[in-house]
């Protein structure tokens, strides 16, 4: 059964993510393209996990039998694929982003560099349910139509040209990435080496295991990482997922911080430096600074559902020119999918630009708008029995846990439960849309009381184990 989450079709490989499926996958795209009329090439991609390159072929194969399809020939990030898109095609991303290593999965990217959306999902899943799979036409991999391709400047142009190369050049700046065994290598050596930097990128050899490792770039995957940030005197620490679209920061200092922060501080960047203007679109699990900055300079925060094929639309539709979630930033000049990439490279440019640290950059925020939080998140595998008891606690008997003395000011539930307290602060759980996990967010005062209300929501709905 073929069923797209909140970012594509999942599955474990040699179970539903097979041959077979994701051939299916391909030929619903080509009947819903046929559909539109649209005609342009399709670009296709695949990070490092097993098998990666296989599956790219399968799809191009079918989609070469009605259309023209340009492959890479190397592991390529997912938002370079995105970008490929800016022309008018469609883009497959063979990835499962975050997903353990035995997972493998396929994202498509509409025309002009944004995920597709429910509706397109749901046809594309309707269609690769019901055809007949001797039905679909397959040509060889080396028909006519199937254009083999290695080229990144596109991609990594549409970077330079949104931020300044020579600001970052004459700051000789100190960078340390990680690119967690993913597929972002090749692109960071071009931009970093473009722009002077002086770094070390960690974990670039291909591992399709990750170590054991989820490769995703949590506090708890990235420790090492912090601690020769800090030892070691780098301006800043970059680390990323495993096909590049997740993006967390190390300070000089050694602290953490997830895009909750780097989003706050570049929106302001851009309005106070860069001369932006617009709102800016994040999910309803995201920091409340957010919509602090905004309305100070008269402009709008608009909440969206988890998912950036959620937030795309917003960015594409309203004045916005930033979209974010706690894991992901798009920047609507760039492209409306989030881009670990370019988020890296704005921050440089930023600590580059401001002459100030990431650090003094975030102080001088939440000192501006008196305002300091911590944020946290945490996943747990669960069975479908768990999930049942879950939604009818917290859904169907409302049954919420008492947090300190807190007082319950609302309660949002139409994607899991968000709990806001009156003094601001909140806590929400929801269930992936990608794999078996539940996931608790958090926003309080400190990292105390986050760990706090972790325990406080862990024993009331029975959750022992946190994935790692």
């Amino acid at each position: 059964m073929i069923k797209f989450g909140t970012s594509g079709f999942r599955g474990i490989l040699a179970d539903n993510f097979n041959k077979e499926n994701v051939e299916r996958v391909a030929y619903a795209l080509l009947q819903v393209m046929d559909a539109s009329g649209n005609k342009k090439p399709v670009y296709i991609g695949y990070d490092n996990r097993f098998m990666g390159v296989e599956f790219a072929k399968y799809i191009a194969c079918v989609l070469a039998s009605k259309t023209k399809v340009y492959i890479y020939s190397q592991s390529v990030p997912s938002p370079l694929i995105s970008q490929a898109t800016a022309s008018g095609g469609y883009g497959v991303m063979i990835t499962a982003s975050h997903n353990p290593f035995n997972y493998n999965g396929v994202k498509i990217f509409l025309p002009h560099c944004m995920e597709c959306g429910d509706d397109f999902a749901h046809a594309i899943e309707k269609i690769s349910n019901s055809v007949k799979y001797e039905k679909i036409e397959k040509v060889d991999i080396s028909d006519k139509n199937i254009r083999w391709t290695s080229d990144i400047s596109k991609y990594c142009n549409s970077i330079l040209n949104t931020i300044d190369a020579k600001a970052i050049k004459r700051a000789k700046l100190r960078v340390l990435v990680n690119t967690m065994h993913g597929s972002g290598n090749e692109c960071m050596h071009a931009l970093l080496k473009t722009c002077g930097v002086e770094y070390e990128i960690m974990n670039e050899n291909v591992d399709p295991y990750f170590e054991h490792k989820l490769p995703a770039p949590y506090v708890y995957n990235i420790a090492e990482q912090a601690k020769r940030v800090k030892k070691e005197g780098f301006d800043v620490g970059i680390a990323l997922d495993g096909d590049a679209d997740r993006f967390t920061l190390i300070d000089e200092q050694g602290e953490i911080y997830d895009c909750n922060y780097t989003a706050c501080v570049l929106y302001n960047y851009y309005i106070k430096f860069k001369g932006k203007r617009g709102g800016i679109v994040v999910n309803n699990a995201f920091t409340t600074m957010a919509d602090k900055i905004a309305t100070k300079y008269g402009f709008t925060c608009t909440r969206a559902k988890v998912g950036f094929k959620q937030i795309a639309p917003v960015l594409q539709n309203t004045d916005a020119f930033i979209g974010a979630e706690s894991n992901g930033i798009a920047y609507k000049d760039h492209i409306k999918s989030k881009d670990g990439i370019h988020t890296a490279m704005a921050i440089i440019d930023s600590i580059a630009t401001t002459k100030m640290s990431f650090k003094e950059q975030l102080t001088a925020l939440q000192k501006e708008y008196k305002f300091v939080s911590t944020l946290r998140e945490y996943a747990y595998p669960i069975t479908d029995k768990q999930k049942t008891s879950i939604i009818d606690t917290l859904i169907n008997k409302k049954k919420y846990p008492k947090l300190l003395d807190y007082e319950i000011d609302s309660v949002y539930d139409s994607e899991g439960v968000k709990i806001t307290y009156k003094n601001g602060f909140w806590v929400m759980v929801r269930f992936s849309g990608n794999e078996p996990v539940v996931r608790i967010f958090t926003e309080m005062p400190n990292e105390k009381t986050c760990n706090i209300a972790f325990a406080t929501f862990e024993k009331h709905l029975g959750l022992k184990e946190r994935q790692k």
